[in-house]
């Protein structure tokens, strides 16, 4: 990913992204992670998930799994209808600029 390509912009010593300011580490694993097998960024991914997920505490996780719970049997329900993922981020991706600049 470029500086400017919409997802990533230059901000001095640091990268600001959708999510916030990248760090100089941060960019520096970033370029090196994106060298590896599609296999092994996959498997790096699930790791730094899965040592996000250890630091939730156990009420957000639990608040967590009732809102999965919730939002299954609405789509079993037929009340809500799903979207393939490609046009989800597609809308995130509209939105976040605007949510940025508000906040």
């Amino acid at each position: 990913m470029q500086a400017g390509d919409g997802i990533f912009t230059l901000a001095g010593p640091q990268f600001r992204t959708y999510l916030g300011v990248m760090t100089q580490a941060v960019a520096q694993i970033l370029e090196e992670a994106e060298q590896l097998s599609t296999q092994e960024r996959a498997d790096l991914a699930d790791r730094i998930v899965e040592s996000l997920a250890r630091s939730i505490p156990a009420d957000i996780a639990q608040a967590q799994i009732t809102e999965v719970r919730r939002r299954v049997a609405q789509v079993e329900a037929g009340e809500v209808a799903l979207i393939p993922g490609e046009d989800a981020l597609a809308q995130v991706r509209r939105i976040l600029p605007s949510a940025q600049a508000a906040s």
